[in-house]
Parts: C-alpha cells; structure tokens; sequence
C-alpha cells in the first residue's frame, strides 16, 4: 500500500507520521511528511493554509459476473483513498536529511492560537 502527499492535485510518495502532543512543538497536534525532493520545493510547497491531502493505495475485490449475473471471478482492484488533513494548516520546521529526503511539519493551531484569531475577528 503506498501512501502520497496530496497538493494542488500533485501526488508526491511520501511517509507521513502524526503527534497528538508534539512536545518539541508547543504541544500541537502535528504531521510530518517525509518525501523525496529538494529542500527549496518543499520550502515553497509546504505553507501556512495550504489545503493538503493524504492519499492511500488500498486494494479492493469485485467480482467479474457473466450476462446472466453468475460471479466468475474476482478480481483485485487498487483503489484511493483520501484524507482531508487541511486542519494541519500550519506550516512547520523542515529537515534536510542531505540524502535526498526532506522532512516537513505541518500543525493544528493549539487552543492558545485559535483564541487569538477568534479575539482578532471580535
């Protein structure tokens, strides 16, 4: 089953892990995306509200029936599916791994910082 980051319609293979706490992040939920592509490309790619998906491969079964509605067979399909994760809307630190990889956070706002936006809207 492989796994994609999901931006502006562009599938990029990726491993993608999540923190319900990130203690090395002002304690926010957060993902990191893991993928294989230049430093500056994620720079510019990954960005505050920056609508993103993760994407799996997952393997179905239908089954194959003849005019009469017989099943025949079965027969493995790959399917998507598709998580919204947009929520994670902030953009976080970035490694280089200097070995072609780079890994990316991407942060729910903490309850701190969604009361500030609330009180700037008031």
């Amino acid at each position: 089953m492989a796994t994609y980051v999901e931006i502006n319609g562009n599938q990029y293979p990726a491993v993608i892990t999540g923190r319900l706490n990130d203690k090395d992040w002002g304690n926010r939920e957060s993902k990191a995306i893991k993928v294989e592509m230049a430093y500056a490309d994620v720079l510019a790619m990954f960005v505050n509200d920056i609508d993103w998906n993760i994407v799996q491969d997952v393997e179905t079964y239908r089954d194959v029936e003849d005019e009469e509605g017989n099943v025949i067979s079965t027969e493995m399909v790959m399917e998507q599916e598709v998580y919204d994760n947009s929520d994670y809307c902030i953009a976080g630190p970035i490694v280089d791994h200097r070995d072609g990889y780079v890994t990316v956070k991407m942060g729910k706002p903490t309850a701190a910082e969604l009361l500030a936006m609330l009180e700037e809207v008031l």
